[in-house]
């Protein structure tokens, strides 16, 4: 019971982080690949577990080709998101496309043939299976997929720099103690002993992927989704309140008028509750738009430009950089002939000068030395227009 209550959060998990992702970009191939392997994750710990539940032993031999072709899916999509992470390539290379579009004919055949598995065998622990004519050599590949993806991860992390380092130094640590357990339980010791009876347990793995992507996203801005993961949280939260008060009041009301509430109907009230909510969100953020678009069109223009300024802000920890894309989005923005960054010294006390555009350096030093100004800057933290 704990073995699928466990495998039950982690798969929501896993299904869940992929989907925020893609919703962040979906016509960027990283997102996209990020999704496919989230799923094929899922896929393959599902297919895993069902491979060994008593009441499934007729399907026993399907869902063991089904774990196997996942098994495959899942080191095509592993090198496809290693070649296109942090940044995606102009262009994939013909080289590649046919290893990857090799791994999805590995998969078809694993699950429509008995050329990899070729039937199973039952124990007290599990099934395990009896390879076909090609098992030893999609072992062989499986493994040379690994070792690629980990050659790729490791040449983008030497040639990277700033917070993309960070980002492939947490990923690439996740990756390979994922893969490290999985090819151990579910591909080495299979070889060897010639019994899958350890490889249910590979499923464990992926706890070492979803921490350290978790961790590079909160601390290093992964995938740039911390605030869609913050609003889904709290929305989450919110439904779950409004759903408990809900119910809370539907259970006081009845013990009130000394008749318990019909479960059919409880069901439907908090069902009925939870779509009204959701409406009412969808009709509200339709309505803000069409006012913010016909009604308060500059408002609305600087929300977008605000909305873009911070994209581009979460991809750069370069001070400079940052100073930069301020500048020109005020100035672009606003229409400005001159406009300048103001810096405060915590040491000095002071504001310096950290760039301008428009302003000569006498006119850029009276700003600093401007006593009214400063005093303004250091009470109200707001930004001014001169």
């Amino acid at each position: 019971m704990t073995h699928t209550i466990f495998l039950t959060l982690i798969s929501l998990a896993i299904f869940i982080l992929g989907i925020v992702v893609f919703l962040k970009d979906k016509k960027n191939i990283t997102n996209v690949s990020f999704v496919l392997l989230s799923s094929t994750i899922v896929g393959w710990i599902i297919t895993n577990y069902l491979c060994d539940v008593p009441s499934q032993v007729v399907n026993a031999l399907f869902w063991n080709r089904a774990t196997f072709a996942a098994g495959c899916l899942l080191g095509v999509f592993l090198l496809l998101f290693a070649l296109v992470f942090p940044k995606p390539p102009t262009k994939l290379s013909i080289f590649w496309k046919l290893a990857i579009i090799l791994g999805l004919v590995i998969a078809a055949l694993t699950l429509f043939t008995d050329l990899i598995v070729k039937k199973v065998e039952f124990y007290d622990w599990g099934t395990n299976i009896i390879g076909g004519g090609l098992y030893i050599p999609v072992i062989i590949w499986a493994a040379l997929v690994i070792v690629t993806t980990i050659v790729i991860l490791i040449q983008k992390y030497r040639k990277s720099q700033g917070l993309e380092r960070f980002q492939l130094r947490y990923l690439f640590l996740g990756f390979f103690l994922f893969l490290l357990f999985t090819m151990t339980l579910n591909l080495v010791l299979p070889v060897i002993t010639g019994i899958n009876q350890y490889a249910k347990f590979g499923s464990y793995s992926v706890i070492f992927l979803i921490s350290f992507i978790t961790y590079a996203i909160i601390r290093h801005r992964l995938m740039d989704i911390r605030l869609i993961i913050k609003r889904s949280l709290v929305a989450f939260f919110s439904f779950l309140f409004v759903i408990l008060l809900v119910w809370g009041i539907m259970v006081v009301i009845g013990e009130l008028i000394k008749r318990k509430p019909d479960p059919k109907l409880t069901i439907a009230g908090l069902l009925s509750v939870v779509l009204a909510i959701i409406i009412y969100s969808i009709v509200k953020n339709y309505f803000k738009k069409l006012a913010n678009r016909y009604f308060f069109t500059s408002l609305y223009n600087y929300q977008k430009t605000l909305e873009n300024l911070a994209k581009e802000l979460t991809y750069s920890i370069n001070l400079n950089e940052i100073i930069d894309s301020i500048i020109k989005t005020i100035r672009d923005t606003m229409k400005l002939d001159r406009s300048g960054v103001l810096l405060f010294d915590e040491k000095t006390h002071n504001y310096e000068v950290k760039n301008t555009i428009g302003f000569t350096i006498a006119n850029g030093i009276s700003l600093v030395r401007n006593n009214f100004l400063t005093n303004y800057l250091l009470k109200t933290r707001d930004p001014v227009i001169y």
